[in-house]
């Protein structure tokens, strides 16, 4: 089977399905008029190095990957076990992940805390993919809650650390500052809704 591309101009490329190239070279712009760019390999995929006067610190220019899905977000105490009876009204959470930038934003609805630690640290997991072992390269998260256990005036937020697939709750008190947001201020039947980005591993 023959394929054929038009350039801006009008010109043709005939691409037969019978012959194997290593390379193909278009002057101009390509349209692909119906069905869509597959790359068949892992890895591969759009090379910006011709371009000028890339940033210092530039370590690649290849945009590689393209993916969205959803994911299940669970709230977690440190021994992060799904087996501690804790109950969901609501745990839902969509992804895209541009390159190695993952945009994650998700909702959890608690039903009861089932036997997780009370005094222990809220931690949100099930993270799509980990994030990048870089030190001290820590991503904020943006939280909004309801029904939570915390006292008027101050804010829940929250961390994903390098190399660490899962969101560490904190909450800031504009006297005390920052603490760990406790699963006892969860609450049985608090609301966390969440937004963050992080480049993966």
């Amino acid at each position: 089977m023959a394929w054929t591309f038009y350039n801006a101009s009008g010109e043709e490329m005939i691409i037969d399905g019978g012959v194997s190239a290593s390379a193909a070279s278009i002057t101009n712009d390509l349209t692909v008029t119906s069905g869509n760019v597959v790359i068949a390999t892992a890895g591969k995929g759009i090379d910006f190095s011709a371009q000028s006067s890339p940033a210092s610190g530039m370590s690649s220019e290849l945009l590689d990957h393209y993916e969205e899905g959803t994911w299940t977000p669970t709230v977690q105490d440190t021994s992060f076990s799904d087996s501690e009876s804790q109950g969901y009204a609501q745990q839902v959470g969509n992804y895209v992940r541009i390159g190695k930038w993952v945009f994650l934003q998700a909702k959890v609805e608690l039903s009861s805390l089932g036997s997780l630690t009370t005094s222990s640290r809220c931690y949100i997991a099930g993270l799509p993919f980990t994030p990048v072992n870089t030190s001290h390269l820590e991503n904020v998260v943006t939280v909004g809650g309801n029904n939570l256990a915390i006292s008027a005036g101050n804010v829940p937020l929250g961390f994903v650390e390098p190399n660490e697939a899962v969101m560490k709750m904190s909450n800031y008190d504009a006297a005390a500052g920052y603490t760990h947001l406790l699963l006892s201020e969860v609450s049985a039947d608090g609301i966390l809704v969440i937004s963050v980005a992080y480049i993966a591993a």
